[in-house]
């Protein structure tokens, strides 16, 4: 039992505390059921254990069909008069973006299939400026793999290319969160800032005839911000405001598909982070949000969202297999969604409908419960 004794001379309590360092190990299961093709389980294992500093080592896993991931690392946090924390992780993570539907791909731009691999090291030290927010300084190394069928890139529509990408990043990153929730969010402000330079070489070769197509090195910098901002109305109404803007020196890859994958993506909503799209991706953007939200009681909202991404650069395929250059603001391509969500402590339950204008118009209608999360990419 703790005691206090107070200390008449100094003016102030000593305060003495028995306890036994002792280990934690927790077992992690979730993941996301649908009537769409995202649905994903997850397990993980967590063990924490105090000396003189905290450790934790974990090991996790998802799999699904659109996303499969093992990562496995460890966070050290010392003590000392500004919080430090040293993390490492070994990941391996895979996307199998399919043609579900011809709706889903824009039919003489993007790849009538797509997988996408990394395997990669990180690093990353990282440090409170407050109680909600951190500071981060980050290393990737990564290999990444891609298979896909690519009728821009010369030749056959069905002949497969495979491309690699090795790379190393150095990052640094500021994080702001109050949100209430990692998805469909009610409430709080969540405030992302990066700034990271990435130094990789790629190669492009055909499958079939393993003709060799290309080999380049890149070098560019990403700068990016992200604010989501849930505003109070009043007792039932609140407005969800969404701003996303990228910026990044990033040249043209050897083909119009990795071109894309590797630029910066707006996916403001959950299916939308399961679908490659590349009308919605590009090297320089900025992005608008509102969502609407009512409250029915404590664990049901209506919300409604509109986004707006409007490139200010973009890459097209042209007739002889490159990729051209588009400056300026000429289009503005929208999503929608509208959604009943029901929140209870074991998960969420989601009734959306959901709307992309590019690369066609097309609505999706989805039953969901969990949650879809995914680990991050170290390009972008």
């Amino acid at each position: 039992m703790p005691t206090a004794t107070y200390r008449t001379e100094e003016g102030y309590f000593d305060l003495k505390l028995h306890f036994k360092l002792d280990t934690e190990t927790q077992l992690k299961l979730g993941g996301n059921f649908s009537t769409g093709p995202a649905n994903q389980g997850y397990v993980g294992i967590e063990r924490k254990f105090i000396t003189r500093s905290a450790y934790t080592l974990y090991a996790s896993s998802n799999f699904g069909q659109v996303y499969n991931a093992i990562r496995v690392g460890g966070r050290i946090d010392i003590e000392r008069k500004r919080p430090l924390g040293l993390q490492l992780d070994i990941l391996t993570h895979r996307w199998n973006f399919y043609n579900h539907s011809l709706k889903f791909f824009f039919e003489g731009y993007q790849p009538s299939s797509l997988s996408d691999i990394e395997n990669r090291l990180s690093f990353k030290a990282f440090t409170p400026i407050t109680l909600n927010s951190k500071l981060s300084v980050e290393t990737d190394l990564a290999y990444q793999t891609q298979k896909f069928l690519d009728p821009n890139a010369g030749g056959s529509q069905n002949t497969p290319f495979n491309s690699t990408f090795s790379l190393v990043t150095p990052r640094l990153r500021y994080d702001y969160n109050t949100l209430n929730s990692k998805q469909y969010a009610t409430g709080g402000n969540k405030v992302v800032m990066y700034g990271q330079e990435v130094f990789g070489n790629e190669t492009v070769r055909r499958e079939s005839t393993s003709a060799f197509d290309g080999d380049e090195f890149h070098n560019y910098a990403i700068f990016r911000v992200l604010s989501e901002n849930y505003i109070p109305l009043n007792n039932h109404f609140r407005l969800g405001v969404h701003l996303d803007y990228a910026i990044t020196s990033m040249d043209t890859f050897l083909t119009a598909t990795t071109t894309s994958l590797y630029s910066p993506a707006y996916t403001p909503t959950p299916l939308g982070q399961t679908q490659f799209r590349g009308a919605y991706r590009a090297p320089h953007y900025a992005a608008l949000g509102v969502t609407p939200l009512f409250l029915l009681d404590g664990n049901i909202h209506l919300r409604v969202a509109l986004h707006a991404f409007a490139p200010l650069k973009t890459y097209r395929p042209n007739e002889l297999g490159g990729v051209d250059t588009r400056y300026g603001l000429h289009d503005v391509f929208f999503i929608g969604q509208a959604g009943l969500i029901f929140d209870y402590p074991f998960g969420k339950i989601s009734l959306t409908a959901d709307y992309f204008e590019q690369p066609t118009s097309s609505w999706f209608v989805n039953l969901s419960f969990g949650y879809l999360i995914f680990n991050r990419n170290a390009s972008h």
